[in-house]
């Protein structure tokens, strides 16, 4: 058993690995690249609106939001609803 045989692998001929491709359209890459810049800015400040739009809506539901407000049963097939801003019970269905 020699060394020649680990030194040298046999490589199948037929494939096209590590053969460059000649039949490259530069102009569709440099196209396909645009593309992918401007898809990439648009996503960047699309992500950066969500996040404020987020921190927005979770600041206007923390202080907008009216938590005193209670439903309880008085004992019909009606709900009542304690309405928390005016101290005022309404029957609801």
């Amino acid at each position: 058993m020699g060394t020649a045989a680990l030194d040298t692998p046999s490589l199948p001929t037929d494939t096209t690995w590590g053969v460059p491709d000649v039949e490259l359209d530069v102009r569709a890459l440099r196209r396909y690249r645009g593309f992918l810049r401007v898809a990439l800015a648009t996503g960047e400040w699309l992500s950066g609106l969500l996040a404020i739009a987020i921190l927005v809506a979770a600041v206007w539901m923390v202080t907008m939001t009216n938590f005193e407000n209670d439903v309880f049963s008085d004992g019909t097939a009606n709900s009542c609803v304690l309405n928390g801003s005016t101290g005022e019970i309404v029957n609801v269905r």
